[in-house]
């Protein structure tokens, strides 16, 4: 619709007749919402319609009056005269559209015909301290039921290509569809369902088909305060049905059944919520598949979202303050602030102290997006896409695999570079304890392994096994340095300390489990050659070994696997040993309502989703931890 060609007009005109109530059969899509202050059901509804009609000129009243015990009604209605949507600058046509306004106690319901304008008005309530929108749990108790038809999920995890953003399943009872294990990351936008409701009965027609009667199947959106039924046979059926519904919202018991307890629940506010233990930081640039920006960008996305280490000391209110480390140096004290806005929360930042430079920029505007951002709660909770969510958690634990770093540096993912020199001067010299150097000598001593560390990599390691004709992309990352109170914390990377008492920290493994699903399309035989030929003419393309010694260039890599065939098994494996054998040992056994508990369980959330995304594509998941007990 071309808005700039839409004009009003009050009605009647010459010879039109303005309806009554009685007249109406709207289609019963309300927006529901609590009356403000101590306006009774005809007083509500008389300030809702002026309000109305202040918002939108033009307008026709048609007064209010009582349908109903203790139920009161009113409505307006417009004529919009608009081009054709296909025609901007067309010829005007008419279109009468109308705001049903039905009240009944404390609770006010709005239906329209013009959807766009019913959100600008219950806005426009909510501005005018008249009424505002109800509580998602109240909502959900009211009219999420069983026999759920159609659902509309949205995702919370971190976006990425082989994962659904969002989606919609249909079915007769979608409660015993719902995945406990990979739906875990999304959360119930809508559903249509079946909970039982006093006095909504199904249409007559439906009632004699299905030989008796049923409950009715009824819409929700708790999020957006919303339900529908669909159209009305007549204004009878319309107030009956709208008074049924009003009258279950004082008395409504939860109906959800527990299938739909898996899924994640999105929280209004900061009632209940625990403390911010950790934080990861997702720029789209290390995420999504279209990302566009520089190489230099790219590395100081990829520097934020590795290297920041963030101790948290405070938290309130869903946010914290913490101490800021990049790569081992302290970049400052930062608080970081939920504030709500709407439907999700704004997120804002600032340093403890005034000054400015290159680093706070990028980190405060890392968590300034909104998307960008998680936020992990000692009980279970997270913040992401603008939202705080109550996650459910599968009792089900990921099968790690344990490697011994012995004579290793956990802590330190690339090996150290000298003042002036280069990275792959470091990588290729060999004489190093990183866990790159772990890699190269626990993979790299049969078969091919070539390093593709730097901007858009496929992962740090490419593993070719001729021998098994199997293909593996390994990511790599240190372990960060928090340990549990009372021992004492590297003070950088590179400290040589393996230290048994880290804690765990889910958004360590966050980051590198999205890179993981992000790029394991590219173990696809045919992409790979494609992606490592692209690459061959770069610097660390010389970080090639073949049976462990150094070839210096991809060229046999590429053609071994050109001559591969086309079943190849392939696999992914991240390397991260901020986890220790002997951490998963006491989590096994503790109170699984504890912090530690809990954070082991949202670990274990992760990697199974990971897993899982991986499998969903023919290859093998494997994460490592440290053997350390």
């Amino acid at each position: 619709m071309n808005l700039r060609s839409m004009t009003t007009s009050i009605l009647p005109k010459p010879g039109t007749k303005v309806p009554e109530l009685a007249d109406l059969t709207p289609y019963l899509s309300a927006a529901l919402m609590k009356i403000l202050g101590r306006s009774s059901a005809r007083t509500a509804v008389e300030k809702t319609l002026a309000a109305a009609a202040a918002l939108q000129p033009g307008t026709q009243l048609i007064a209010p009056k009582s349908v109903g015990p203790g139920v009161w009604s009113g409505a307006l209605i417009y004529e919009e005269l608009r081009s054709p949507s296909w025609w901007s600058d067309g010829p005007k046509e008419s279109h009468l559209q109308h705001m049903t306004v039905i009240a009944k106690g404390a609770h006010l319901a709005v239906c329209a015909s013009d959807a766009a304008f019913r959100e600008r008005m219950v806005s426009g309530f909510f501005d005018a301290k008249l009424a505002t929108t109800l509580p998602r749990k109240q909502m959900t108790d009211a009219f999420v039921g069983p026999e759920a038809k159609t659902a509309w999920l949205n995702g919370i995890h971190t976006p990425t290509a082989v994962k659904a953003n969002a989606k919609m399943l249909s079915g007769s009872s979608l409660e015993y569809a719902i995945d406990p294990l990979g739906d875990h990351t999304y959360a119930l936008s809508a559903l249509r369902s079946c909970p039982a409701i006093q006095g909504l009965k199904q249409p007559s027609a439906s009632t004699r088909k299905s030989g008796g009667a049923r409950k009715r199947s009824i819409g929700a959106a708790p999020g957006r305060s919303r339900i529908w039924l669909g159209p009305s046979k007549n204004w009878d059926e319309f107030i009956t049905q709208m008074t049924a519904l009003l009258d279950h919202l004082t008395t409504a018991t939860s109906q959800s059944p527990l299938g739909l307890a898996a899924l994640a629940d999105a929280i209004d506010g900061f009632d209940g919520l625990g403390k911010a233990h950790a934080i990861a930081l997702l720029p789209a640039s290390l995420t999504d598949e279209d990302a566009t920006v520089g190489s230099e960008q790219f590395q100081e996305n990829l520097r934020i979202a590795y290297d920041a280490d963030f101790e948290i000391s405070a938290t309130s209110k869903g946010g914290f303050e913490s101490v800021v480390s990049i790569d081992g140096e302290v970049a400052g004290t930062i608080a970081v602030t939920l504030k709500k806005s709407g439907d999700k929360f704004e997120v804002s930042s600032a340093w403890s102290d005034p000054e400015e430079n290159e680093v706070r920029r990028s980190i405060k505007e890392a968590i300034g997006r909104r998307n960008g951002i998680k936020i992990y709660y000692d009980d279970g909770k997270t913040f992401a896409d603008g939202r705080l969510f109550s996650t459910k958690f599968v009792e089900a634990e990921f099968g790690w695999t344990s490697k011994d770093f012995a004579g290793f540096d956990v802590h330190r993912e690339k090996p150290t570079v000298v003042k002036g020199g280069r990275l792959i001067d470091a990588i290729t010299a060999e004489t190093d304890t990183s866990l790159f150097d772990f890699v190269r000598k626990e993979w790299g001593c049969k078969g091919m392994l070539a390093c593709d560390d730097g901007s858009m990599e496929l992962a740090d390691f490419l593993h070719f096994d001729v021998s098994r004709m199997h293909i593996e992309l390994i990511h790599v990352k240190a372990a960060g340095g928090s340990v549990r109170p009372g021992k004492s914390t590297p003070k950088r990377a590179g400290s040589g300390k393996t230290s048994a008492d880290r804690l765990i920290s889910v958004s360590d493994y966050e980051i590198v489990a999205a890179q993981a699903i992000k790029n394991v399309r590219h173990l696809d035989k045919d992409l790979l050659v494609v992606r490592l030929e692209q690459s061959s003419g770069h610097q660390m393309a010389a970080a090639t070994w073949n049976n462990g010694v150094r070839v210096g260039d991809r060229k046999k890599l590429i053609d071994a696997l050109k001559r591969a065939p086309k079943n190849l098994t392939r696999g992914v494996t991240i390397l991260q040993p901020r986890l220790t054998i002997g951490e998963i040992e006491i989590c096994r056994t503790i109170d699984r309502s504890t912090r530690r508990a809990v954070q082991f369980n949202q670990l274990n959330a992760l990697m199974l989703a990971t897993a899982q995304a991986v499998k969903s594509l023919g290859a093998e998941f494997t994460g490592i931890a440290d053997g350390t007990p």
